[in-house]
C-alpha cells in the first residue's frame, strides 16, 4: 500500500468512527454465521432489510432446536 492509499484509507475509517452506522446486527458479533448469513443476505436486499437477520437467526435456532428434539 502506498502513501496515498494509507491516507485514504485512514479517512475513510475516522469518517466512518465518526459519522457511520454502528448499530447493525453485524457490525457486533464475530460469530460466523451471523457475518455469512449478514453477507448473503446484503447481497440479495437493501441495508434496511438486513435489520432482518435478527429474526432469520431466532427462526433458524427454532428449526435447529426442533430437529434435535425430533432426533433423540
Amino acid at each position: 500500500m502506498n502513501a496515498l492509499q494509507a491516507s485514504f484509507a485512514a479517512r475513510l475509517i475516522r469518517w466512518h468512527q465518526r459519522h457511520g452506522r454502528h448499530d447493525l446486527p453485524w457490525q457486533n458479533t464475530t460469530d460466523p454465521y451471523r457475518v455469512w448469513l449478514s453477507e448473503i443476505m446484503l447481497q440479495q436486499t437493501q441495508d434496511g432489510a438486513g435489520v432482518q437477520l435478527e429474526l432469520a437467526l431466532h427462526l433458524g435456532r427454532q428449526r435447529h432446536q426442533a430437529g434435535v428434539v425430533r432426533t433423540r
